[in-house]
């Protein structure tokens, strides 16, 4: 059995609460209710689970005895003599067992440095390429070459482990490839070398290393679905988005109040409600907010993607979406990655409470203006089986607005979103602003950044290549700017540069294009270096990294992302991170949060890791 199998087999016998269990333990509900269900993996260094076996131990009648506990708990107590601290340690022994099989996909992190060396192994052992692999497996080539060098690893629930096991034993056919990869796994017998075993082994060899590490923002998944986002066009209805007239039967009336109960409840609730916005011709503003387990949301595959399509037709209709988060929510990794292909829309602001203060009750605003809304109030760990209501009165949106505008003053914005032409004279605003607030900066770029290129040499390239001449200036001052960024900040703190570098310089792979580090709206057709020029700008920038101590240059031997800039700023304890996804057209995020601001740096200081720096001052 698993942890969460043990842990709600030992709450439902001993007829323990969540709401019970969370207020003798002081951990959140939501937290005990994702631990119940497997949703979430209990961390191994924050002392929950010492904490829920004290609190249970304390819970039972004074009557307990050994026949009260669950089999595998009964087990351990033979005939000691029992009390609460005797209970406490049994349980937490059986919990803490290691479990027969590898978690399937519930923790969080996996080791990229195993997992690179992991995945090289095998694909030598069966000998196929990147290319073999990424054409099997339906991703981008790239994509493999990150895993293998370590610059990115896949996110936990991606399958990628699953799908590659598989892959491995359906092509190997000879008895020696079997053989390699049966020694591989771990296996000895060679009845134990069928597809179906070589599979599982190879899963549990692959699972070893993963390890449950809390982050309140899964940077890795986000940068990963932002980074192969593809904008279908304005008024292009995105691949897989159901049609409104497919969902008009789950809908029923628009109009009118009544109370939907439990997940099936508010599903359909939330069903009745976006239909009811994406329906409208005249745009109007959606308030949403939940600080309920959102468990509803992804229970039910068919449902999540209904939601999704009408959240979508919703914000194509042309309608603005407010959401504040909890961000101390424990689900807010997962909420963060499932709304990026929205928050790509440009449609829909986002904020967090500033405050992380818990109480026992969840409340749920959504709310379409002057249109419907839907409420609910429950104690923390009856979600499921609490009261929603669904009403068009305006006095009931009123009120529901009154409150949301309640939540809303005591809380920040999430992140700025920065969206299309429009917004590019606000973006590099901003951009501005963050370069003069002092502090320690990082930049990571898919190529050497402009800000490390010498003027002289991109003026020749953009001459090579034909440039026009007011395109040329337009590029020569946006060079300027980002010079000036650079001089500005390695004069009064760090910058740490992380460039991609090809290796030889003076033979540039020639399956790979090294261009230019110009944004594609500014230059649709990207510029590529030449090997010598590559050489010049590789060179200036470890140069600059010689003579300027603030300023150091990583060298990457792959960008771990394909389309995305991000730079970040440190100012005490302060975080701020923009990111730029800079393709067909402007793609940005400016993140305020410090929470999340903080999963960034993580991220490029693992970079490091990877980078080289292969000369001295």
């Amino acid at each position: 059995m698993q942890f969460h199998e043990k842990f709600h087999a030992a709450l439902r016998d001993l007829h323990i609460t969540n709401a019970a269990l969370a207020l003798e333990s002081g951990i959140d509900p939501t937290s005990i209710s994702r631990y119940r269900t497997g949703a979430r993996p209990i961390p191994s260094e924050n002392g929950h689970l010492r904490r829920l076996c004290d609190a249970i131990s304390k819970l039972l009648p004074s009557n307990f005895n050994a026949l009260t506990l669950p089999k595998g708990a009964r087990e351990r107590a033979k005939e000691d003599a029992l009390n609460a601290d005797r209970v406490a340690d049994i349980l937490f022994s059986w919990f803490s067992e290691e479990e027969e099989h590898p978690d399937d996909g519930k923790k969080e992190i996996l080791a990229r440095k195993d997992f690179g060396e992991k995945l090289i192994a095998l694909m030598d052992a069966a000998g196929v390429s990147n290319i073999q692999v990424a054409r099997a497996l339906a991703v981008d080539g790239s994509t493999i070459s990150h895993y293998r060098t370590g610059l990115r690893f896949p996110s936990s629930r991606s399958g990628f482990v699953e799908k590659i096991s598989a892959y491995i034993c359906q092509i190997a056919k000879s008895h020696r490839q079997k053989m390699l990869i049966a020694n591989i796994a771990g296996l000895e017998s060679e009845a134990d070398m069928t597809q179906e075993k070589l599979q599982k082994a190879l899963m549990r060899w692959f699972f070893e290393n993963w390890t449950p590490k809390e982050n309140i923002f899964g940077v890795n998944s986000f940068l990963e679905r932002v980074d192969s986002f593809r904008y279908a066009g304005s008024g292009v209805l995105p691949a897989g988005v159901i049609p409104l007239d497919k969902i008009a039967p789950l809908a029923g009336d628009l109009s009118g109040h009544e109370s939907y109960w439990g997940v099936r409840g508010v599903q359909s609730a939330s069903i009745r409600f976006l239909y009811h916005a994406a329906m409208q011709d005249a745009p109007r503003t959606l308030f949403l907010h939940s600080d309920q387990a959102m468990d509803w949301m992804i229970v039910d595959p068919k449902f999540t993607a209904v939601w999704a399509s009408l959240m979508v037709h919703t914000l194509m209709k042309g309608n603005r979406i407010k959401i504040i988060h909890a961000v101390d929510r424990p689900e807010m990794s997962e909420s963060i990655e499932r709304w990026v292909p929205l928050y790509m829309t440009g449609g829909i602001e986002p904020y967090y409470l500033k405050t992380n203060e818990r109480n026992l009750f969840r409340n749920t605003l959504f709310i379409a203006d002057s249109l419907a809304c839907i409420t609910s109030s429950c104690v923390a760990g009856t979600e499921d089986r609490a009261e929603y209501v669904y009403d068009t009165d305006q006095r009931q949106i009123d009120s529901a607005k009154e409150q949301f505008d309640a939540l809303l003053a005591s809380s920040s914005e999430l992140m700025r979103i920065y969206r299309g032409q429009k917004d590019i004279p606000a973006f590099e605003m901003r951009k501005n602003v963050f370069w003069s607030q002092g502090g320690d900066a990082a930049l990571l770029t898919p190529s050497l950044s402009l800000a490390s290129m010498p003027g002289e040499l991109l003026s020749s390239m953009l001459t090579r290549a034909g440039v026009e001449a007011a395109k040329r200036q337009e590029i020569m001052r946006l060079h300027a700017t980002h010079e000036g960024w650079l001089t500005r900040q390695i004069a009064h703190g760090n910058l740490d540069d992380f460039s991609v570098a090809a290796g030889a310089e003076k033979s540039l792979p020639a399956e790979k294009a090294f261009c230019i580090d110009i944004p594609a709206y500014i230059v649709p057709e990207p510029i590529a270096y030449t090997p010598e020029e590559y050489a010049a700008h590789l060179e200036h920038a470890r140069e600059m990294d010689r003579q300027n101590p603030n300023y150091r240059f990583w060298e990457l031997p792959e960008s771990p992302l394909r389309y995305i800039r991000i730079i970040q700023r440190k100012k005490g304890r302060k975080f701020e991170t923009i990111f730029e996804r800079a393709d067909e057209q402007l793609i940005a995020f400016a993140f305020n949060n410090s929470q999340m601001s903080e999963g960034f740096n993580n991220f490029l200081a693992s970079m490091k890791k990877k980078a080289r720096r292969k000369f001295a001052r």
